[in-house]
């Protein structure tokens, strides 16, 4: 993720920490891979230390698979395809298709902001 203020990038994520001058800031956190943008406004007072924490958006995914499958995401439970509408965070996640004459399938999807986010699987290849 990048955190950017007036078109500059002031650093990213890995960066533990970033040096701004006291005072208000409006700081754009982006993850353009994920579609992702959130602005924030963030005041700074000298000789502190402001923490940003980022909630990574949810958004809908729709899921298939032929035949039916049994889905498990990151290691949850998420019912039985077809699905639609399943609430996931955006960036990658672990999936796991399983027939039980078909076996099973792991997969990592990669959800994003811009959608449309649809995994479909055929067992029988």
């Amino acid at each position: 993720m990048e955190i950017v203020e007036h078109e500059d990038v002031l650093g990213t994520s890995g960066t533990s920490r970033i040096m701004l001058a006291a005072g208000r800031h409006d700081i754009v956190l982006a993850n353009r891979s994920l579609g992702f943008e959130e602005t924030r406004k963030i005041e700074v007072t000298a000789g502190k230390t402001v923490a940003v924490r980022v909630e990574p958006p949810k958004v809908s995914v729709s899921v298939n698979a032929r035949p039916w499958a049994e889905i498990v995401l990151d290691g949850n439970s998420a019912g039985q395809t077809p699905i639609a509408n399943l609430l996931v965070s955006v960036g990658p996640h672990e999936m796991v298709f399983r027939h039980p004459q078909l076996g099973e399938r792991k997969q990592t999807v990669m959800v994003t902001a811009k959608g449309p986010n649809r995994i479909a699987v055929d067992l029988t290849k």
